[in-house]
């Protein structure tokens, strides 16, 4: 007897036009900071940027490298950085 799961191989970008139209009913009024993410899973950094929850999306892989100059010069302009 397999306890192994099989899932199907779908692509979850389907779901993000509801999942967008679902959040833009519940936003609140535009604010004046911006808003970044680094992960090192590009379809992640995707689905924020599409849904509108990023400003700026930074594919970096911080476990094994540095942060980029460009993720330095935004957290360095945004005073979220030592």
């Amino acid at each position: 007897m397999s306890t192994t799961r099989a899932f199907p191989d779908v692509d979850a970008r389907r779901h993000w036009d509801a999942d967008a139209a679902f959040f833009a009913a519940r936003r609140a009024e535009s604010v004046t900071f911006e808003i970044g993410g680094a992960d090192v899973a590009d379809v992640a950094l995707e689905y924020a940027e599409a849904l509108g929850f990023l400003d700026r999306a930074f594919h970096e892989n911080l476990i094994d490298h540095g942060p980029s100059e460009e993720l330095k010069l935004f957290c360095l302009v945004s005073r979220i950085c030592g």
